[in-house]
């Protein structure tokens, strides 16, 4: 039975976890930037301009993905591409925060933004 939105519950459940998907990718290419003094007092032998890669590698890789994975999402199904996209991003966030060090800090936040464009137009879709 579906309530005056046309939802049941398996409805308002895919949307609260595609909801909350899209915030983790929303929150994770901006929080970046209030924790920067943090990452700077952490890596005090790193060059500002290196550790401003934690952030641009995320942007570029993400923005320069949306287009080509949203049309694989309508490819390759979008359920499909939004579960490839979460386990990906869910992977790269762990080796974000197991990082020994910038050079692998900054890979996992390359591979973090391969996820996030695979999930945010499946999501959105």
């Amino acid at each position: 039975m579906s309530d005056k939105h046309g939802l049941g519950p398996q409805g308002w459940r895919v949307f609260a976890i595609v909801a909350g998907a899209v915030f983790m990718v929303t929150l994770d290419a901006t929080v970046v930037v209030a924790a920067f003094p943090a990452l700077r007092a952490h890596f005090l032998t790193v060059e500002p301009t290196t550790l401003a890669w934690v952030l641009n590698a995320y942007t570029i890789i993400y923005a320069a993905l949306l287009v080509p994975m949203g049309r694989r999402a309508d490819r390759r199904g979008r359920r499909r591409v939004f579960l490839e996209g979460l386990t990906i991003f869910t992977l790269a966030s762990v080796g974000c925060a197991l990082a020994p060090g910038i050079e692998i800090l900054i890979a996992a936040r390359a591979v973090q933004a391969v996820g996030a464009a695979l999930l945010t137009p499946a999501a959105l879709a």
